[in-house]
């Protein structure tokens, strides 16, 4: 399968989008950092986000609505109810080589 089509099979689905390729996957402590949401959609590389300025020429990416940040282990404010984040496609090789792998659905749980 590719990795377009893994990708749209997150649309619709609640995930967490982990801050850090390289990082675990904790839930709790200060090794925690992720957004909790929605995958709305892919934003395509090159196009414009729905607030008409936001644009990645490098790679696809997930738009992700969010419902809550854990940074650090804690909890943390988001800018305005529904903010996006857009981290890349899992699969995508980062600029260190790596490949991002960052965002796992979230079974079980649903968002009322």
């Amino acid at each position: 399968m590719a990795r377009n089509e893994v990708a749209e099979d997150l649309i619709g689905k609640r995930v967490h989008s982990f801050d850090f390729p390289e990082s675990t996957r904790d839930l709790e402590g200060e090794r925690a950092c992720y957004v909790t949401g929605t995958v709305t959609g892919i934003l395509k590389a090159g196009d414009l986000a729905s607030d008409g300025e936001t644009s990645f020429a490098d790679c696809d990416r997930y738009i992700i609505v969010a419902d809550s940040r854990i940074f650090a282990g804690k909890p943390e404010a988001l800018a305005c109810e529904g903010q996006e984040f857009f981290p890349p496609l899992n699969g995508t090789m980062t600029s260190m080589g790596n490949i991002w792998n960052c965002v796992d659905a979230v079974e079980g749980e649903v968002k009322h």
